[in-house]
C-alpha cells in the first residue's frame, strides 16, 4: 500500500512539476510575444515620425523655391544639404541620414558627382555607427555611392560599393528581392565601363528574371532594366 501511495505522490508530482514547467514557459512564450509586439509597435511609430519630419523638411525646403522664382534646382539642393550640417543638423542624426542619402541620390541623379558623394558617404557614416556596417540603411547609402562613383568614372569604387550594397541586400532580402536587382543593375552598368561585358550582361539578364517574377513583364521595372541591357550591347559593339 505503501508502494502505491509512493507511486501516486510521484505521479503527481512529476505532473504537478510539468505543468509548472509548462506554464512558466507558456509566461515567457506570452512575454516575449508582448515584448515582439512592442518593439514593433515601437518601430512604426519611429517610421511615422520619421517619415513626417522628412516631409516637413521637403516641405520647406520647396515653401523657399515657391518665395524665390529664381532659385534654380542646383539652388534648391545646395540650399537643403547646407541645412543638415552644422547647427542646423537637428538633434535625430537617423532622420538626417535619411535627407543626406535622399538629397545625395538626386545629387547623383542628375550627375553631380562630387556633390553626391560627400552627403552620401555622410549618410553612409552616421549609418554605420547607428545600425552596425550590414543593415540594410547601410546598403541603401551604399547603392548610390557606387552609382555616382560610376559617373564620375572612379569604376573601382563603385564596384566596391555596389558589391557592399549586393552582399547586404542578398543576405538580408535573399537572392530574389527588386532592390537586389537594382544593386545588380549598378554593378552591370560599372562592368559596362569597365569593357567586362560578359559580367555585366550576366548581371542584368539575373535582375531582369527578379523584375520580371516580381512585377510581370509590362512593368516600367522591365522596361527600365530592358534599357540598361540595351545600353550594355550599345557599348559592347
Amino acid at each position: 500500500r505503501n508502494r502505491v501511495a509512493v507511486a501516486a505522490a510521484t505521479v503527481i508530482f512529476g505532473l504537478a512539476l510539468g505543468l509548472a514547467v509548462n506554464a512558466t514557459l507558456q509566461a515567457r512564450r506570452v512575454a516575449r510575444e508582448r515584448e515582439v509586439a512592442e518593439q514593433q509597435r515601437s518601430r512604426a511609430e519611429r517610421e511615422r515620425d520619421k517619415a513626417k519630419r522628412v516631409a516637413d523638411f521637403m516641405a520647406a525646403l520647396f515653401e523657399t523655391a515657391g518665395n524665390t522664382q529664381e532659385l534654380t534646382a542646383r539652388q534648391l539642393l545646395d540650399q537643403g544639404a547646407a541645412k543638415l550640417y552644422g547647427g542646423q543638423a537637428g538633434d535625430d542624426p537617423e532622420v538626417r541620414a535619411t535627407l543626406l542619402a535622399a538629397i545625395g541620390t538626386v545629387y547623383a541623379n542628375i550627375g553631380l558627382s562630387s556633390e553626391a558623394k560627400r552627403h552620401l558617404q555622410e549618410a553612409l557614416r552616421v549609418r554605420e555607427k547607428l545600425f552596425g556596417p550590414d543593415h540594410l540603411a547601410v546598403a541603401e547609402a551604399a547603392n548610390p555611392i557606387g552609382l555616382a562613383a560610376q559617373f564620375a568614372g572612379e569604376l573601382d569604387e563603385a564596384e566596391k560599393q555596389a558589391q557592399r550594397a549586393l552582399r547586404i541586400r542578398e543576405r538580408q532580402l535573399g537572392p530574389n528581392d527588386p532592390l537586389v536587382a537594382e544593386t545588380l543593375l549598378v554593378l552591370a552598368g560599372t562592368y559596362t565601363q569597365m569593357q567586362r561585358f560578359e559580367a555585366a550582361e550576366t548581371l542584368t539578364a539575373r535582375a531582369l528574371r527578379i523584375v520580371e517574377s516580381r512585377f510581370g513583364t509590362a512593368s516600367g521595372e522591365v522596361s527600365y532594366t530592358y534599357n540598361q541591357q540595351g545600353m550594355s550591347y550599345s557599348e559592347r559593339g
